[in-house]
């Protein structure tokens, strides 16, 4: 995990996303609860990327756990496409520079949010 967190620190930069990064929820973010749930946010402007890695480990597949967004709502839209549909949107909320919490939106599913703590 951390060779595969440290080539996409690499390639994040690599998509044009760093250039104004300088935002404070540009990061890697880890799942409160579950240490090994590593999520990352680039930020550009008003546009936002957001990567499952969890979700990239298993399938091997960057784009099906990648969601794109924006900040005036903070809701993404998955990039890929997947067979798993109770997936393609999530909310992202911030309580502060270093929490946070993430969760899937649609109509059928009622999930508790993914609380998460800012690593770097």
């Amino acid at each position: 995990m951390k060779k595969f967190l440290a080539a996409l620190l690499f390639l994040v930069p690599a998509l044009g996303f760093a250039a104004d990064a300088g935002t404070s929820y540009s990061g890697v973010w880890r799942a409160k609860h579950n240490p090994t749930q590593f999520f990352v946010v680039q930020e550009k402007g008003n546009q936002v990327l957001l990567i499952a890695l969890p979700g990239v480990e298993q399938s091997g597949n960057t784009l099906r756990y990648s969601y794109m967004g924006n900040r005036a709502n903070w809701m993404f839209y998955r990039i890929g496409d997947s067979d798993r549909r109770d997936l393609d949107q999530l909310k992202l909320e911030f309580f502060s520079d270093t929490s946070g919490v993430v969760f899937p939106v649609c109509d059928t599913c009622t999930s508790i949010g993914i609380l998460l703590e800012k690593v770097f």
